[in-house]
């Protein structure tokens, strides 16, 4: 076996992001939006700062998919599901557990104590049946009847100013006609924003 065979063994199987996009089944502006928000997939940047080329490793895009696989609702009681994963240089922790997902940051660089602390969390759901110093997350509705009372409750010399007051009616106008509305506001990811389309109020 030569020196070249060797190292070819060893190399990963490069791709570019248009056939990244087209393997993941998402559009080449999800998969730069991803990349610029420090989301998604792991990537290579080949060259210089001005002429980089971007590679996928097919080993790592492969590994991504399988994080992100969701338990079917049948069989969501039944199992537990936790990953850490890197989001920029700190670790995040995702436990799927009776059907619910808790996210959040593990603040730390280091896999092993990052695993740590996602036990430290798991141990906790299972014995309070509840996240860590967590309270109840409300739905966007939710947090809309409460947020839109409040708001009136300001004196009109008070900021927000009636522009901003009123950027916010309308937003919420749109936003209450989508599934977004019945989303815990810690579960709403980019992606589902992404797949929304919002209409004339």
């Amino acid at each position: 076996m030569t020196a070249r065979h060797t190292l070819h063994k060893r190399l990963p199987e490069l791709i570019d992001e248009k056939q990244a996009s087209k393997l993941l089944g998402i559009s080449l502006n999800t998969l730069r939006f991803w990349r610029n928000c420090g989301d998604g997939p792991d990537f290579y940047k080949l060259g210089t700062a001005k002429r980089s080329l971007v590679r996928y490793d097919v080993d790592v895009l492969a590994e991504w998919l399988r994080g992100h696989l969701r338990v079917q609702k049948a069989r969501a009681t039944a199992e537990e599901k936790h990953v850490a994963y890197r989001r920029g240089s700190t670790y995040h922790y995702r436990i799927r557990w009776n059907g619910q997902q808790y996210r959040g940051s593990c603040k730390t660089s280091k896999l092993s104590e990052a695993k740590k602390v996602e036990s430290l969390v798991l141990a906790q759901l299972l014995e309070n049946k509840r996240q860590p110093g967590s309270k109840k997350i409300p739905t966007l509705a939710e947090f809309s009847s409460r947020f839109f009372p409040w708001l009136d409750s300001l004196p009109t010399d008070r900021p927000p100013k009636e522009g901003t007051r009123k950027y916010y009616r309308v937003g919420w106008k749109l936003l209450e006609k989508t599934s977004l509305a019945g989303r815990r506001i810690d579960q709403i990811e980019r992606d589902h924003i992404a797949y929304e389309r919002f209409g004339e109020c």
